[in-house]
């Protein structure tokens, strides 16, 4: 992939200045897709060949296309000054959306729909169904500890499971959910409503702990390159390299963990929880968005690290050259960031 600055952009063969007057003109729009919700540019250069957009080796939102046997990397900044794209025209407030999605998305094409995280907040991806009952069984078994006067937040889901099956806690939870109630404003017969604000809740927990599913792996990963030091431990070239790489994996696992805590513990008090439903939902998908983002940069990683046998190999002495690569180039300058009761907006 070749990246192209500001100054080479000019090389490209300029498509004409005016576009169409809407995307029905546009041979290559689909006149049922609208911009509120999908990418649909006007100006001709996006229907270049292999048009597309992408976050470049140093993180610059870049568009990507075709130019004669070269794919080219254009930073979107330079691309809409070439092009002379205004920020405040249709075009350029794609281009400005285009910038905040790759956060969450490693490929954009023209005509793609907007992520959901841009739109209206909730998630562009999905879980599996067993996370959303942990996430529901983690709340019912809170509820339960509530009204007993020692709320506990449980997240090993065997414990959880079979705390949620007791009959004892099932009891327990119905009579809760009464006295949730009252204390909520609410009349005692009305706890159907706390059992819907935990639902909700629940729906947006469950991306939560599929994280933190996410986040066991790259713990695994951690434990074996412990355990290949173990097995080169008189290959002193390879040890070094595995001592950088504990080293170097231990801050974004601390940041990891220090997410993690800080969901469970502003999650740990259910009754302000489901009184400050809004606020607290808003607060579960920001730090779902900053999970997800910093997750997006291990998926390569992770992939190479599945399935691996600690022994000494080949194989095992490429990857761990791969992952010391991987976090010296993410991680040796360490980015200090907190979430605190508001995590504060992504930068637009």
């Amino acid at each position: 992939m070749t990246t192209v600055t500001n100054s080479d952009a000019t090389a490209m063969t300029a498509p004409p200045a005016d576009p169409p007057a809407d995307p029905q003109a546009d041979p290559g729009a689909d006149p049922a897709l609208s911009s509120s919700t999908h990418f649909v540019f006007t100006h001709a250069v996006f229907r270049a060949p292999g048009a597309g957009f992408m976050l470049s080796t140093d993180g610059t939102p870049s568009f990507m296309t075709r130019l004669a046997d070269l794919d080219v990397l254009i930073p979107i900044v330079a691309l809409a000054t070439e092009f002379a794209i205004e920020a405040d025209s249709d075009d350029g407030k794609l281009l400005a959306k285009v910038t905040k999605s790759l956060q969450f998305v490693k490929l954009i094409r023209p005509n793609d729909s907007i992520p959901l995280e841009i739109l209206d907040g909730t998630a562009s991806w999905s879980v599996e169904p067993h996370h959303l009952e942990l996430a529901q069984n983690r709340l019912a078994v809170q509820l339960s500890s509530w009204i007993m006067g020692s709320e506990t937040v449980v997240v090993d889901g065997v414990q959880l499971m079979q705390l949620a099956d007791d009959p004892a806690t099932k009891t327990r939870i119905q009579q809760a959910a009464s006295e949730m109630a009252v204390r909520l404003g609410l009349k005692r017969e009305e706890k159907s409503t706390v059992f819907d604000r935990i639902e909700s809740v629940a729906r947006e927990l469950a991306y939560i702990e599929a994280l933190r599913d996410r986040f066991s792996m790259v713990m695994k990963l951690a434990a074996l390159a412990d355990g290949l030091k173990k097995a080169y431990r008189r290959e002193r070239g390879i040890c070094d390299d595995i001592a950088r790489v504990q080293s170097l994996i231990r801050h974004p696992l601390r940041e990891f963990q220090s997410i993690f805590d800080q969901i469970d513990a502003q999650s740990g008090e259910l009754l302000s929880l489901l009184r400050n439903l809004s606020a607290q939902i808003n607060f579960i998908r920001e730090a779902r968005d900053q999970l997800h983002i910093r997750m997006m940069l291990w998926d390569e990683i992770l992939v190479a690290w599945a399935d691996v046998i600690v022994e000494r190999s080949t194989e095992n002495e490429d990857r761990i050259r791969l992952l010391y690569r991987f976090l010296a180039r993410h991680f040796t300058v360490h980015k200090q960031w907190e979430l605190s009761n508001q995590i504060q907006r992504r930068e637009a």
